[in-house]
């Protein structure tokens, strides 16, 4: 994408947030778009690239009230690893990385998770002995033995 295009589709972005066209936009078909994608792309890079967040904080305003914030903050997640939490002034953003971090549904949701929720997998506690063999390594999967196609 080059630099035209990019300056297109802020511009874009910039026209279509403003209160006297939003009303005439549909949403759902904004976030199912190409242009949609390659906004979320250019934004997500540039938060990376720079550390800010301003046009993040308008893209998710702008998805404010919608069934699509969760499905676009899961987005940004994967894209910029920042995790989003509603905050009263805004959205605010945290790393990913960040040991104590929750996931972005709960963030967004503000709901207090149940310790039950949190379930690691710590194995079902069973211990492999002599006679378990991993499906893969038994005898029957080895070269020459049926379904392998080759012969003995």
């Amino acid at each position: 994408m080059n630099l035209d295009e990019k300056r297109n589709l802020l511009a874009l972005f910039k026209s279509i947030k403003k209160p006297e066209l939003r009303k005439f936009i549909d949403i759902p078909k904004f976030y199912r778009s190409k242009e949609f994608d390659e906004l979320l792309e250019l934004i997500c890079g540039h938060v990376v690239d720079t550390g800010d967040t301003g046009r993040l904080q308008e893209l998710l305003n702008f998805f404010d009230r919608s069934k699509f914030l969760e499905d676009v903050a899961s987005r940004i997640q994967v894209k910029s690893g920042l995790l989003v939490s509603r905050e009263l002034e805004g959205f605010k953003f945290v790393s990913s990385t960040h040991k104590k971090a929750k996931s972005s549904v709960d963030l967004l949701t503000r709901k207090k998770s149940s310790p039950s929720a949190l379930v690691t997998d710590k194995g079902s506690g069973k211990k492999w002995g002599k006679g378990d063999i991993d499906a893969l390594d038994h005898w029957s999967r080895l070269p020459g033995s049926y379904g392998t196609g080759k012969r003995r």
